[in-house]
């Protein structure tokens, strides 16, 4: 199981670019459950949380915390900005990375001031409507 396997990137450093030169920054755990998902190049102007997180919305939808789940993503405002991303790794914990830092298992509850929304991965084939992603 992919969450599992997650949990062994705690304490790997901080990686802004992908070996193909895709952003990567703290959309690493995602990329690392999600590895179907597209990944974009990053060029000097525009290695950014923004456009990789814009681009990324449509293959997810917003969720209530209260549903949040292992898999599911976390994004985090970080002074009024939506600048953070994090993947849910059970109802409470969660990983994520920051830069010029490693990846860190958290306790949501402490964090959960800043998150500004949850989303799931929205339904494929082998996927329910409104369930968790098997991840």
């Amino acid at each position: 199981m992919k969450i599992t396997e997650l949990k062994t990137l705690e304490n790997k450093p901080y990686c802004e670019l992908h070996h193909d030169g895709t952003y990567l920054g703290c959309f690493e755990p995602m990329y690392f459950i999600y590895d179907d998902l597209p990944r974009y190049k990053a060029d000097k102007e525009n290695i950014s949380f923004d456009s990789t997180y814009s681009r990324l919305l449509e293959h997810f939808e917003e969720i209530p915390c209260h549903k949040a789940a292992a898999g599911d993503l976390v994004i985090f405002k970080i002074y009024g900005k939506l600048l953070h991303c994090a993947v849910m790794l059970d109802k409470t914990n969660l990983i994520h990375v920051f830069k010029e830092d490693k990846h860190r298992i958290h306790r949501l509850k402490f964090l959960k001031k800043s998150a500004a929304s949850f989303l799931r991965r929205k339904a494929g084939k082998e996927q329910k409507e409104g369930t968790p992603i098997s991840v």
